[in-house]
């Protein structure tokens, strides 16, 4: 998933956390679960840009496949451009929602099932509270370097 040009890539990179070398924010239970109604409105956005995006990039192979004149130009060329064009904003407009997230500690790593993890302390151990789109509430944790299959429950009464 790279964010970097045109709307060849349908899927850019969120952003993952803070800047390297900054520290992340560590958040408890309660302040993940304060976050998720912003997250389901924010993954909600990006995820129709993404679309957007998507459909920008279908339309341009489309017009490409029409052809090209004698001198190499597209026939299509300006229909081309304007796809290029609403494609590239798609791209921005995604790119403003996910950096946005991640300015707000909480690190996305799968957009389309809306996973995402908030990095955090319990008992004395760095972990990642982890939480779907589709989950009411973050109700699992799992370690720095074990993902979405070493999730487990997050132990009774931790803040």
């Amino acid at each position: 998933m790279d964010a970097a040009s045109a709307p060849e890539d349908a899927q850019p990179a969120p952003p993952s956390g803070p800047p390297a070398g900054a520290t992340p924010r560590l958040f408890t239970v309660a302040e993940a679960n304060r976050l998720l109604p912003y997250l389901r409105a924010a993954l909600g956005d990006a995820r129709g840009h993404l679309a957007d995006l998507r459909r920008c990039r279908e339309e341009m192979l489309g017009l490409e496949a029409v052809g090209a004149a004698a001198d190499g130009t597209l026939i299509l060329a300006a229909d081309h451009r304007a796809a290029a064009r609403r494609g590239a904003q798609a791209r921005e407009r995604l790119e403003r929602v996910l950096a946005d997230i991640a300015e707000r500690g909480c690190q996305v790593k799968d957009l389309a099932t809306g996973l995402c993890d908030f990095p955090a302390e319990v008992e004395g151990q760095a972990v990642l509270l982890c939480w779907r789109i589709d989950e009411e509430a973050v109700t699992f944790l799992h370690g720095p370097t074990d993902g979405f299959r070493g999730r487990r429950p997050i132990p009774p009464g931790t803040p």
